[in-house]
């Protein structure tokens, strides 16, 4: 009997030692998990998440075209380096901006500068002249000066010509219509043709001059 429960002892022994064994062998670890692996934090408030920059991420913009038609424009060049045109342009520009434009009272007032019509050939000793108000017959008035000396003081014009004859001096004639006024409606209006000896228009043409202006055409005898 005794043998008996020694054998049962050794039985219930050797099976524990078993059981320890199987239990001591290592249980396989499950795949790791990168989300569940990655530890959280709490995203501060007061300083956001900043994202990693990448360079495929990167807008592109494409540069504005200059427009140099707008005022204000300007050029890289220092202005001692720029096409004389362009500077040339540049102070036009700028003086046409402060230029009053015409008004219908200015052109009714007429030319304000001296009207040069040019220097004519001519031959003989006299010259004939025809002035007229080639215009509304309004009570314009001239004087005539032939190299400064009066020829003809007071012309009241009329839309018929009338005419009288200088002595050419040797060389050049100058001639001096001088508006006297403006009439009724300005401004000075008037035509002159200008003949030789023989008959043979040397010069004609008209002008529209305010009081005190002068029309000047120059005769050279030859």
């Amino acid at each position: 009997m005794r043998r008996i429960s020694i054998l049962i002892l050794l039985s219930i022994f050797t099976v524990q030692m078993y059981g320890q064994e199987d239990n001591a062998k290592p249980t396989p670890l499950p795949p790791a998990d990168n989300e569940s692996n990655t530890e959280t934090t709490k995203e501060n408030p007061y300083f956001p998440k900043s994202e990693t920059p990448s360079l495929t991420n990167i807008k592109k913009t494409e540069p504005k075209p200059v427009d140099f038609s707008r005022e204000g424009s300007f050029s890289m060049l220092p202005e001692e380096f720029l096409d004389r045109g362009e500077l040339y342009h540049k102070k036009v520009s700028k003086n046409l901006k402060s230029v009053t434009p015409e008004t219908p009272e200015d052109r009714n007032q007429g030319s304000k500068t001296t009207q040069n019509f040019g220097d004519f050939r001519i031959n003989g000793l006299v010259a004939n002249i025809l002035v007229r108000d080639h215009q509304y017959q309004d009570g314009d008035r001239v004087s005539i000066t032939v190299n400064g000396e009066i020829k003809k003081a007071d012309i009241y014009l009329e839309n018929s010509f009338k005419g009288f004859k200088i002595k050419l001096a040797d060389g050049f004639n100058k001639i001096d219509f001088t508006a006297l006024n403006q009439g009724t409606s300005g401004p000075n209006t008037a035509e002159f043709h200008v003949y030789d000896e023989a008959g043979n228009l040397v010069s004609a043409n008209v002008w529209n001059l305010a009081t005190g202006v002068k029309a000047t055409v120059v005769l050279i005898k030859e």
